[in-house]
């Protein structure tokens, strides 16, 4: 069942995502733009991810090079909801400080070829305490556009993605110990994935009526 859950169907649920973005990509905000740059790179590096397993038995350069890229597009699709906020400033210094950080990581803590657990764990609460930032924005406040109800459509997939991975992305390597615990681990993971596209899918439909 675990094989047949991330063989079969997570490698094509990606695409759920990408066909509603792209379909109504003329009337997607610039936030949404960046989920589905987002959910387009994660489909080319699940790719990578397969033909690198299959190669040469290590998959980890991939996700090194990954979670750079998932944190600097998911940072950048905040600075574009939190958009007037003086605090979006920094948030090229966050990007910055991340790249800086997964590159030590690499030569000095965990080589290219390990789990990357300390900055996949940095990026999931920096996006997490980001979702919450944003819910909190519109607590009392209707979104009344379809710009405000996808913003949070996307934020409420991130949150539960980011938030259900925390512990994986913390004990990952620990993990790898044991068959048992990576399958069910991964299976789990793979299912807020799913999770996350769904709530991305329904982002991309409520964009249909912007004018």
């Amino acid at each position: 069942m675990f094989l047949f859950f991330l063989d079969k169907i997570m490698p094509w649920a990606v695409l759920l995502p990408i066909v509603f973005g792209l379909f109504y990509y003329p009337r997607l905000e610039v936030s949404g733009k960046y989920i589905l740059l987002y959910t387009c790179i994660g489909a080319v590096f699940n790719l990578l991810a397969d033909y690198f397993t299959g190669r040469y038995g290590n998959n980890m350069p991939v996700f090194h090079i990954y979670a750079v890229l998932e944190f600097t597009v998911c940072v950048l699709f905040f600075r574009s909801v939190f958009s007037g906020s003086r605090l979006t400033r920094f948030f090229p210094w966050v990007i910055f400080s991340f790249v800086i950080l997964s590159t030590f990581n690499i030569f000095f803590i965990q080589n290219i070829f390990s789990f990357n657990s300390y900055p996949r764990t940095i990026a999931a609460v920096t996006i997490i305490v980001l979702c919450l930032w944003h819910m909190y924005r519109m607590l009392g406040r209707k979104p009344d556009s379809a710009t405000g109800n996808s913003s949070l459509t996307i934020c409420v997939g991130l949150l539960l993605y980011f938030s259900g991975s925390l512990f994986l992305f913390m004990f990952g390597r620990y993990l790898q110990e044991s068959r048992l615990a990576v399958e069910f681990g991964w299976s789990v993971h793979a299912l807020l994935v799913l999770t996350m596209y769904l709530f991305f899918t329904v982002a991309f439909y409520q964009s249909r009526n912007r004018v």
